[in-house]
């Protein structure tokens, strides 16, 4: 799969008095179900975590957290109260989310942890996951009406949280994985990518395709450039997920850092951004 690797700016949208963002064509064709990449701009943050920063983190403070959410809320017609917000630790954990969850990670305290990725078929629910070079997924089922979000880093590919994912949407909601449109979001690209053996030798188990996701490095015969966006696709395709429904970006973080948050482009220094889902 050949894919060309382009410049974030060119995928924003710009609305009077809301953030920009991004959004997947394909997604934007299911009726009823609307989702949004954020960027890290249209935020109130300063410093590295400039502008959209969507964590409280370093010498971020809540306020500007939540007056970001609140810009994220409007353009994305939404109300803080419908947010709902993993609590990324690199699982593979997988929730179904109710309204009894409403508001949860934002306005008020989670009654779950450890959980990265989210899943529900109630309307109004803002399902959101958030990376910064970590890979994060949208799942949209137009046949049951059902979404899914996922936090994918290499601890939570290698423990194949998208099929964790389509596997709960199957139990909950009855979803036919062949139905189910998903979209691999801006994230690091296996050119910036580079990892040590350890992290190589866990990816080298995928025995099926190891060859088409873990490429040699300059620096040394240890270490490797891992591509998450391949990985996770073979995970989907062997999840029974149609190969054309599977929508993998070409915006990198680490190569858009003056646009997206990148924790290897910044040295660490850096925010989140948010990728959101819900049905209308």
């Amino acid at each position: 799969m050949n894919i060309i690797r382009k410049d974030a700016a060119e995928h924003m949208t710009y609305h009077a008095g809301k953030v920009p963002y991004m959004t997947f064509p394909a997604l934007d064709r299911i009726e009823g179900i609307r989702h949004m990449q954020t960027t890290r701009l249209g935020g109130v943050s300063r410093g590295c975590l400039s502008s959209l920063n969507l964590k409280v983190r370093l010498d971020e403070t809540e306020e500007n957290v939540k007056e970001n959410f609140r810009r994220v809320a409007r353009t994305f017609e939404s109300d803080p109260d419908d947010f709902v917000l993993s609590d990324q630790t690199h699982t593979a954990n997988v929730m179904r989310v109710t309204s009894a969850h409403r508001g949860m990670g934002l306005v008020r305290p989670r009654n779950f942890h450890d959980t990265d990725a989210l899943i529900t078929n109630e309307r109004g629910i803002v399902l959101s996951v958030f990376g910064a070079d970590c890979v994060t997924m949208l799942f949209a089922d137009p046949v049951r009406m059902a979404v899914g979000a996922a936090h994918s880093g290499w601890r939570g590919t290698a423990a194949r949280i998208a099929a964790n994912t389509i596997a709960m949407m199957e139990s909950e909601f009855g979803s036919d994985p062949g139905d189910i449109v998903c979209a691999i979001c801006p994230s690091i690209c296996r050119d910036c990518y580079e990892v040590g053996a350890d992290v190589a030798d866990v990816f080298s188990e995928f025995r099926d395709f190891s060859d088409r996701i873990l490429f040699p490095s300059d620096r040394d015969k240890e270490h490797r450039y891992l591509d998450l966006w391949e990985t996770n696709r073979q995970i989907l395709l062997s999840c029974g997920v149609k190969p054309y429904n599977i929508h993998v970006t070409d915006i990198c973080t680490a190569e858009n850092a003056s646009i997206l948050f990148s924790h290897r482009a910044s040295g660490g220094m850096r925010g989140v951004q948010g990728s959101f889902i819900k049905i209308l």
